[in-house]
């Protein structure tokens, strides 16, 4: 299975039924042949678009993004807001064949002065879709509802975006999901999609507000419709991730593949990404040689730009010996007995630590099963390649000597 049909399939697991309510004008039957809804959302293979359904929230004043997440608290400086997650648009994007770029960052040049690189990947067009007053559809490009705040090149007006796409932390929640960008019209290293060139999100510089005339009333439905440009999935800048469990397994697109395998892999992403990256996410009990194979075999692969990230441990540090059970059980016992003293819930903390115990439990029986096999493989070769243990040669009083060569 490649890549686009793996995540074609998770978006499938996550699938509702068609949206009901007030829709927007043009909203595509989810049942239909290639058409995947998901809340806020509609994933279209059949056009390779997304199309996300947006509120008006904001027709005057400065802007640090286009669209954000409803609720993220960026209704102020945001012209649209929408109940789609971040996350689940990143999804659909891979889902057309895309790989995440590179967000803005800034460089230290040899001489110790700095220099500002813009966002860079994928490529992407955004077009408004909405029914004015007499309930006639309208379309523009994104960048109608634009104006700059200051004399500027009039190309500093974005006519295509970048796929950026948000990093996961190291508790594996998705960045963008807390932050609420969605579309930013400023640089943020946190968000999904941003302009493909420098745009400060210092308040008083920032570079665009509002195009009030533009826009419709607050309140209005709209559509926001995300599209590849043409070669888009043969970015020159993309970034992958891979992730190495508490196992030791490379999961790469979600499925573990094999060590000697990884090198091919980084072959294949760099023969389509030039000046690709790769992140290694790594579980905290990860050994740390597993770390060290995954960046040579990257390394064999063309791959040059590696970075390391080690999640966070999920749950707690387990006790070891019968002293640390005491301890925890009677920090444990104190805290369900003042429940009103602790800042967390302790009874539900209660049952995540007995979930985590069964889990581990089971990871070590499995352990046990594997190395007890193991064992006994490793007996089974042993004693088929040992040698027969060396003659002793009998002295005439039926007792054995050493045989010492001159």
């Amino acid at each position: 299975m490649n890549k686009t049909a793996f995540v074609v399939t998770i978006l499938l697991a996550a699938c509702t039924g068609p949206m009901v309510g007030d829709q927007p004008p043009s909203q595509p039957d989810a049942e239909g042949d290639g058409l995947l809804a998901l809340p806020g959302m509609t994933l279209d293979l059949p056009n390779r678009q997304i199309i996300l359904e947006a509120t008006v929230c904001l027709r005057r004043g400065a802007l640090e993004l286009l669209v954000s997440r409803k609720g993220a608290g960026r209704d102020h400086e945001s012209i649209l807001h929408t109940e789609a997650a971040p996350s689940d648009v990143h999804t659909a994007l891979l889902a057309l064949g895309l790989s995440p770029g590179l967000p803005a960052r800034w460089s230290v040049l040899p001489d110790g002065t700095g220099q500002a690189i813009p966002p860079r990947g994928a490529r992407l067009t955004i077009r408004l879709r909405w029914r004015d007053d007499g309930g006639n559809v309208r379309e523009c490009d994104a960048a109608d509802w634009l104006e700059l705040t200051r004399q500027e090149d009039p190309d500093s007006i974005a006519r295509q975006w970048v796929f950026v796409g948000s990093e996961l932390m190291p508790n594996g929640a998705y960045w963008a999901d807390g932050t609420g960008e969605v579309v930013s019209v400023s640089n943020f290293p946190s968000t999904l999609i941003d302009v493909p060139f420098e745009s400060t999100s210092r308040n008083a510089l920032l570079l665009y507000m509002a195009n009030t005339d533009a826009i419709p009333p607050l309140g209005t439905n709209v559509e926001v419709i995300l599209a590849p440009v043409e070669g888009a999935e043969d970015a020159e800048y993309a970034r992958a991730s891979i992730v190495i469990d508490s196992n030791g397994d490379i999961h790469v697109d979600g499925r573990i593949m094999p060590i000697d395998d990884l090198d091919d892999w980084a072959m294949d992403f760099m023969a389509a990404h030039r000046r690709g990256e790769v992140v290694i996410r790594t579980d905290p009990l990860a050994l740390s040689h597993r770390v060290r194979e995954a960046r040579e075999e990257l390394r064999i692969g063309g791959v040059y730009q590696i970075h390391e990230l080690r999640m966070d441990l999920r749950g707690q540090l387990l006790p070891r010996t019968p002293r640390q059970v005491q301890a925890a059980l009677d920090e444990l016992q104190y805290d369900l007995g003042h429940p009103e003293e602790m800042l967390d819930d302790p009874f539900q903390r209660a049952e995540l630590l007995l979930e985590q115990i069964e889990r581990e439990r089971q990871e070590l029986e499995r352990l046990d099963a594997l190395w007890q096999q193991y064992a006994e493989s490793i007996r089974q070769g042993v004693a088929e390649h040992e040698l027969p243990a060396p003659p002793h040669q009998p002295t005439g009083d039926g007792l054995t000597e050493d045989i010492h060569q001159p």
